[in-house]
């Protein structure tokens, strides 16, 4: 469905980049293999806390690669339609993110993209296998691969017992969504598909905009 890695880094890696465990972890497990890696953190209206995120890179710093980069980017409001649904999820703001991270693998020439979804978060909408299998579909029609190295992952516990291998912090460093709260909690499985398969659809349009719109602020980057 999707690849965890991959033998050619030639092309480089844009990986989105929250801090949290789940991203961390694809970090250190992308860092071996891809030349340039790209981490790419975004804040938007509802998210919270990018100093948080800059004590995460403060403790990778010893562990990646010279040459890596992080970028700060803001999305900034647009008129692509990412709200399509009455169900409150995490969905539309996973198009912003793979949108931007679209736009800067392309201005960069890269041909891998990276999400730091891990197994046992597999119940979140975004993360669902059929999510997955959409998202990678559609990131092929692009000309690039999909790569998710944290999904074997399989529970909180193991994530943290990584992270502390590493000597790094085994908190979710990362910023907070102040919308998150007011996802819905339990939707019924055909209701599920039906949405997934409407986000694919939507998903798909929006990327094909990607050089249209003014949809992206770079704020700050920094090369390790």
């Amino acid at each position: 469905m999707t690849e965890s890695h991959d033998s050619d880094g030639k092309s480089g890696c844009v990986l989105l980049f929250s801090g949290g465990r789940d991203s961390t972890i694809a970090a250190l497990r992308l860092n071996p293999v891809y030349r340039p890696l790209l981490l790419l953190t975004i804040t938007s209206a509802h998210l919270h806390g990018i100093e948080t995120v800059k004590s995460r890179l403060n403790e990778l710093r010893r562990l990646l690669s010279p040459g890596t980069e992080w970028i700060h980017a803001v999305a900034k409001p647009n008129g692509l339609g990412m709200e399509y649904s009455e169900i409150k999820s995490c969905l539309p703001c996973h198009s912003v993110y793979f949108l931007i991270a679209l736009r800067i693998a392309d201005d960069r020439g890269i041909a891998h993209i990276a999400a730091g979804y891990a197994g046992y978060q597999s119940s979140w909408l975004e993360q669902t296998p059929a999510a997955l299998d959409q998202l990678t579909r559609i990131m092929g029609g692009m000309g690039k691969t999909l790569l998710v190295p944290a999904q074997n992952v399989l529970s909180k516990d193991e994530a943290k017992s990584i992270l502390r291998s590493y000597e790094l912090s085994d908190r979710a460093l990362e910023q907070k969504c102040t919308k998150q709260q007011f996802n819905t909690r339990e939707i019924q499985p055909d209701r599920a598909t039906k949405e997934i398969e409407n986000w694919g659809r939507n998903l798909e349009r929006v990327l094909s905009l990607r050089d249209a719109g003014d949809f992206v602020e770079i704020r700050e980057t920094m090369i390790f």
